[in-house]
């Protein structure tokens, strides 16, 4: 699967109630590759796993995820921690050491177009990672848009299909 708009047809269980969903062009194959592994990881468990969020923190891609204890539904059960903590089942390890591999490879690719030229920028105290050819979108936006460019920028670099937060 290359395209990002088919994850929630191909992995309803993992977006239920995922919110916000912003994925990114440029960071799209960490998002699928992620989720290709988690399923190979949960076989027959799906029900215990969904994402809260898959959005941009801080420059780079943030997911956040819920694992449920054996038996429990993560669209109606609350997890037994908080959303981040891992617990002692091994599941808990390895679907954390996937979100924060993918995240951590994040801030070496351009949000727009996935560049590995890329590193991370700051513009009036907003931090993203970009290539240097969007580095400068970034920077014309910045002045032609002082109060809004954050939102245009991240706007333009989305998927098709996805929107921006409220």
């Amino acid at each position: 699967m290359t395209d990002p708009i088919d994850l929630p047809v191909r992995y309803p269980y993992m977006f239920r109630e995922c919110w916000p969903l912003e994925i990114y062009r440029g960071w799209s194959p960490l998002v699928i590759d992620a989720c290709q592994q988690i399923d190979h990881l949960l076989r027959g468990q799906e029900r215990r796993f969904r994402w809260w969020t898959i959005r941009e923190k801080y420059g780079g891609l943030c997911l956040g995820a819920y694992l449920v204890n054996p038996g429990e539904d993560a669209c109606c059960d609350w997890p037994s921690g908080a959303a981040d903590d891992v617990g002692n089942d091994p599941l808990d390890f390895e679907i954390e050491r996937i979100a924060r591999l993918s995240e951590a490879a994040s801030y070496g690719l351009c949000v727009f177009c996935g560049s590995k030229r890329s590193k991370l920028q700051s513009i009036g105290g907003f931090r993203l990672t970009v290539c240097p050819k969007h580095l400068v979108e970034w920077m014309r936006l910045a002045i032609e848009f002082p109060e809004a460019h954050v939102d245009r920028v991240l706007s333009a670099a989305l998927e098709p299909g996805f929107v921006l937060h409220e």
